[in-house]
């Protein structure tokens, strides 16, 4: 995955993640715990956005625009912790939109 890549650029350029760089993912998928320091990620509810897919498949995708909010949180881990031990960032919504 990208994400130990960067790990691996990161450590071979002198730098350290979670102190002189941070990361953080989307998705939080199953490595994310497991790198060294644990990836960050925000998660996605994706029961939420599967169901917000169905239901412009079933207006039959005529709809011109559309906007749904579906919630997300950060997963606050030490690829993104500042040296306090804060998280770089706050949890937030995400918005869909077709164009």
């Amino acid at each position: 995955p990208l994400a130990k890549m960067l790990y691996d650029d990161a450590a071979a350029s002198g730098f350290e993640v979670g102190k002189d760089l941070f990361i953080c993912s989307f998705g939080n998928l199953d490595f994310a715990a497991r790198l060294a320091p644990p990836l960050s990620s925000i998660d996605v509810a994706y029961r939420g956005l599967g169901e917000a897919v169905g239901e412009i498949m079933l207006e039959g995708f005529h709809i011109n625009k559309f906007t749904k909010l579906l919630p997300v949180s950060l997963l606050a881990r030490g690829s993104s912790l500042k040296p306090s031990g804060k998280a770089a960032a706050k949890s937030s919504d995400v918005q869909l939109q077709q164009a």
